[in-house]
């Protein structure tokens, strides 16, 4: 017979014992065997209306399981055995309205032989039991659950938007667990085409997202990353076939806001806990005319946007804040022009007013703001480099152009300054004057980085100047992307290579990952998605179309995760990150 001797979880070591008897001893009477719970399941309020369960697994098959009762230490489970072979698995599992049967932890799959009569004993270490995929700890499991959040999700995941050639365009999920991963549908949204999924942000272990179901338009969607937890939020423009196009969205502690058009008050901020009930329409111009918000952005607990009020005047925009969530906004001061792009650097609110001169050249103009109408001013020019903009740590990293470097783009004109906010008296400082124009900026790790020319540049943001112009390119090939994670910068040239810049090493190096796009029927790698030492990218390699690869930063770890759309089609149309 297999006799479960001990199943049970402590801080140094854990095992299930498993043994063995004859074919005889196993016909005469079911084994009846007591099992200890773990201690974080005993010791756990069982969260929302779930129950968790010890089940028995012979292959893929249920042999037996029990439901456990909160507090009990133990539990008693009774196993028919009557083949001379098993294949089993003892897992905890955890079920309720969203979730079946979550595989909490589980033992390896063992294999028993109970012909020959003698008795085997397997014993398993704690650090053989799998868990699914989360941060290999039990008890942050239970604590996840007890949250709401999904413990399946952890930093190894990315949302994708794929089609597997008859799902059409929908939200895919990518787990990395192990070598491979897996990436799988979360759900079919739309399935009479495409659900067109997009501007995912997340908020309280949840992610919020907007899709089409094909009966309703664009709308604001959330899941936890299963197929029975993902749902509308609100039909917001209820005409049938319209829908609301949510854009900008922005989360504020326990609430989303974002911008919506419901066909009754015209473009405005909504703000959303997740429920239906909970979606409101913040309507800063009342009536139909839209208020034209800009985004949203949270400076010291206190939410800033731009927005147009007609009773300011037709041509005035308005700095508006707002304390708290369904409470009245209030405004800060009026504004002459057009606004956009607020961001926040430190315990400052940053903004552009869109300008241009009587002769044709571009004159935007970079503010900042501590969020009162006394602080609220011009800092510099900044031409049409306002896209240049990027913020590391306390500090906002902008490109200021000279006269010179007005005659044209590129590397014809210069020099340009690279200037960053600061404590001075005036705000901001240079940091670097630049013989070509700076491209590609990005920031991670307390770095930004950029281009210019065939130089690779990074600034680490507790410096004062460079730290590093590395020659990356060459008069054959031009970068074309480049994204930058914790150790790493990954840039793509426009010969389909990507590459890698290693920063982590005594001597800083550049590697080849793949040139999989340099091929007459490949595509070169889009899409780059950095998250600690991996990327993410979307690529097709001649043999299938565009679909999702993954990189640890060497040759032999850049791959495939899988051929989503199999053949040449394409799976993977954008990574909406996590």
């Amino acid at each position: 017979m297999i006799k479960l001797k001990s199943f049970q979880y402590g801080l140094l070591s854990s095992a299930l014992f498993l043994q063995a008897c004859s074919d005889t001893e196993v016909n005469e009477t079911p084994l009846t065997q007591t099992v200890q719970i773990p201690m974080a399941l005993a010791a756990s309020d069982l969260p929302g209306d779930g129950t968790f369960s010890l089940v028995i697994y012979n292959g893929g098959q249920v042999l037996a399981s029990k439901a456990l009762v909160p507090g009990e230490e133990e539990v008693s489970i009774t196993l028919d055995l009557v083949e001379d072979e098993y294949n089993l698995a003892a897992v905890f599992e955890y079920s309720s309205s969203v979730y079946t049967d979550l595989a909490v932890a589980s033992s390896p799959p063992m294999l028993v032989d109970l012909k020959g009569g003698s008795v085997v004993e397997l014993s398993i270490d704690q650090e053989s039991y799998l868990y699914n995929n989360d941060d290999n700890d039990l008890f942050s499991n239970l604590i996840e659950l007890q949250e709401g959040t999904d413990p399946r999700l952890s930093n190894d995941f990315i949302f994708v938007a794929g089609d597997n050639g008859e799902t059409g365009l929908e939200l895919y999920l990518y787990l990395a667990d192990g070598a491979e991963g897996s990436l799988g549908l979360v759900k079919d949204i739309n399935i009479l085409g495409d659900a067109d999924p997009a501007n995912l942000v997340e908020m309280n272990g949840e992610m919020f997202f907007t899709a089409t179901d094909g009966v309703r338009g664009v709308e604001l969607w959330r899941t936890n990353g299963l197929e029975s937890g993902t749902s509308l939020v609100r039909d917001i423009n209820e005409m049938p076939g319209l829908g609301s196009d949510p854009s900008q969205l922005t989360v504020f502690g326990d609430f989303l806001y974002f911008i919506a058009d419901d066909g009754v008050f015209g473009k405005e901020i909504w703000v959303t806990s997740g429920s239906a009930e909970d979606t409101r329409v913040i309507d800063v111009n009342p009536g139909a005319l839209s208020s034209a918000p800009s985004n949203v952005v949270v400076l010291n607990g206190v939410a800033y946007f731009i927005a147009k009020d007609a009773r300011s005047g037709s041509n005035n925009t308005t700095l508006w804040k707002m304390d708290a969530p369904y409470v009245e906004w209030e405004r800060v001061m009026d504004l002459t022009g057009r606004y956009k792009g607020l961001m926040i650097a430190g315990d400052t609110l940053y903004f552009i007013q869109l300008g241009e001169s009587e002769e044709g050249v571009n004159d935007d103009v970079l503010w900042s703001s501590d969020g009162s109408a006394e602080s609220t001013a011009p800092l510099g020019v900044v031409g049409s480099y306002s896209a240049e903009l990027t913020v590391v740590g306390d500090a906002l990293y902008y490109v200021v152009p000279t006269i010179d470097s007005l005659i044209g783009p590129g590397r014809e004109g210069g020099p340009w300054q690279l200037w960053k906010t600061d404590d001075s008296e005036f705000g901001a400082s240079e940091v670097q004057i630049l013989e070509n124009r700076p491209f590609l900026f990005d920031a991670a790790g307390g770095k930004v980085t950029f281009m210019t020319g065939d130089l690779l540049w990074k600034i680490d943001g507790t410096s004062e100047g460079m730290d590093l112009n590395t020659r990356v390119g060459s008069t054959l090939k031009d970068v074309i992307q480049l994204t930058t994670g914790s150790y790493s910068s990954y840039f793509v040239f426009d010969n389909g290579e990507l590459w890698m810049h290693d920063y982590a090493v005594t001597d800083p190096a550049s590697y080849l990952l793949t040139d999989i796009g340099g091929g007459l029927l490949g595509t070169p790698p889009d899409n780059l998605v950095a998250s600690g030492d991996v990327l993410y990218f979307i690529a097709g390699n001649g043999d299938s179309g565009r679909e999702l690869w993954v990189s640890e930063g060497t040759l032999e770890s850049t791959r495939q995760v899988m051929d989503l759309n199999v053949g040449t089609g394409s799976g993977v149309d954008s990574i909406l990150s996590q």
